[in-house]
């Protein structure tokens, strides 16, 4: 039998991490058995959620499990749909689809997400191998490890305002921009056939949508800039941005390279949560 100290980590801290949002154990087997693990590993890494099952449901739940994902449907999801009883603008261009939605979020719930997520900063990391140390200058705070109630429901508002299940997501995360901060132009998918896209992909997958909310106005900088698009936004408190990394086939797509711009004057709190296209159960809300 593996050695708990040799199972891969990443993978641990993917069960522990949808254990918790509640996703069905039985699915959570059967993906971990899809990507290779043995029974007698995934019996160590789930502990006592360990499904008490036959080898047959397994399989069954095994198989649904690599279902591939609808690229097409997912261009489709809730919150493009003009019946959807949202006062959501969507951006006009025909390079990417992009929607920003006022009020998401209230004040009270801004002003409570930059208390919780203010005493537990830490510097914000990129992914990849850029040696710019003034690339990313932020701070960031891991919300979703904090097990906190209020924060959940933040989570599953955001889930079920873009009509896919947060089990298809990374844990919501906030960002602080201070004076002189900003993050340089930036996709958010993973560039395929690279080594970054082997990793990632293999857990949760592409990254698809990202639902980003910001906490606090900016007195003056702090704007989120789409360069092939032309677009910009001005922070304003409450308001969600929304935009698909993707192509209808699944494919990346490069006009959704975006930055944000330094802040000038006072200081600029967000949330940022991306979507996946490897998940758990149901895509859709």
């Amino acid at each position: 039998m593996m050695q708990a100290e040799n199972i891969d980590q990443d993978w641990k801290v993917w069960v522990d991490h949808n254990l918790q949002r509640g996703c069905n154990a039985m699915q959570i087997c059967a993906i971990l058995l899809k990507n290779g693990f043995g029974l007698s590993d995934v019996e160590m890494m789930m502990g006592r959620h360990f499904p008490k099952v036959s080898s047959m449901e397994i399989a069954q739940q095994r198989s649904a499990a690599a279902e591939p994902m609808d690229y097409h449907k997912l261009s489709k999801t809730r919150i493009t749909r003009t019946d959807s009883g949202e006062q959501v603008a969507k951006i006009v261009t025909d390079k990417a689809q992009i929607f920003a939605l006022n009020n998401f979020l209230t004040q009270e719930e801004c002003e409570k997400v930059i208390q919780i997520s203010e005493t537990l900063l830490k510097p914000s990391t990129i992914t990849g191998s850029n040696r710019d140390d003034f690339f990313r200058t932020s701070e960031t705070c891991y919300l979703n490890l904090l097990g906190d109630e209020f924060i959940k429901q933040i989570d599953d508002k955001i889930a079920c305002m873009l009509g896919i299940r947060a089990s298809y997501s990374e844990g919501i995360q906030a960002q602080k921009y201070s004076v002189g901060q900003g993050f340089k132009a930036h996709t958010d998918y993973f560039n395929p056939n690279t080594t970054l896209f082997e990793k990632h992909d293999v857990k949760l997958g592409q990254r698809t949508w990202t639902f980003m909310v910001y906490l606090s106005d900016v007195e003056e900088g702090g704007e989120t800039y789409f360069p092939r698009i032309d677009k910009i936004f001005y922070p304003k408190r409450g308001q969600a941005i929304i935009w698909n990394n993707l192509y209808e086939d699944g494919s990346p797509n490069r006009d959704t390279l975006h930055q944000s711009m330094s802040v000038i004057k006072g200081t600029k709190f967000i949330i940022t949560k991306w979507f996946r296209d490897k998940g758990i159960g149901p895509v859709f809300c």
